[in-house]
């Protein structure tokens, strides 16, 4: 979620005028490798901690860690961390597509309701779901926390499809694909020249 937040503010924080798409290999196994290497040595730091008793982890017990101490430093004070971070992109994002709103002709009529459902989209990948994660373990008494959080965290991917697939593009690219309300397919069309040139 990080990844994603740096890397949309990245790409919103240029202007709209030139932009073009970067399929770089280079940045994808940059990423590819912060996204993979950090969880791995952070694991693997904790588990000598846990092993060398160092640091007791307690892995496996009641679920996941099985100390508060574990709860604290390496569940909420990490997460506290990315969810900041994520945070402070996301606002950083917003101002610039405010900014880059000039660069927009096509979208000025509709600027301030397009703003707002891009944030709202963005806020479905950058993981604010989480917030309700870190609030629960704040509060351990309260399982609304908890409830909010499986939700949110578990639909994450249908938020994700109805913000990003289910969209007038998409229904027109399926409707073209599957020749749907177009004419082509009809028995009074077939072998006219009409028909060809649909």
């Amino acid at each position: 979620m990080s990844i994603i937040s740096h890397h949309t503010c990245k790409v919103l924080s240029q202007p709209f005028v030139g932009r073009s798409a970067n399929t770089s290999w280079r940045r994808f196994i940059k990423y590819s490798a912060f996204l993979w290497l950090t969880p791995a040595v952070f694991v693997a730091v904790c588990v000598n901690l846990d092993k060398t008793e160092v640091f007791l982890v307690d892995y496996g017990m009641n679920c996941w860690l099985g100390t508060v101490n574990a709860k604290l430093y390496l569940f909420l004070l990490p997460l506290a961390v990315l969810l900041l971070y994520n945070i402070y992109k996301f606002i950083q994002t917003a101002v610039s597509l405010s900014r880059h709103a000039k660069d927009r002709e096509i979208l000025q009529r509709k600027e301030g309701k397009q703003n707002l459902l891009i944030c709202t989209k963005l806020a479905t990948l950058v993981g604010f779901p989480w917030l309700f994660a870190f609030i629960g373990m704040l509060f351990p008494d309260v399982e609304a926390f908890d409830y909010l959080f499986v939700v949110f965290a578990c639909l994450q991917g249908l938020y994700v499809g109805l913000a990003f697939l289910f969209n007038k593009k998409t229904l027109k690219l399926f409707k073209d694909r599957w020749n749907i309300g177009s004419r082509v397919n009809t028995p009074s069309h077939a072998g006219t020249k009409e028909s060809f040139e649909l």
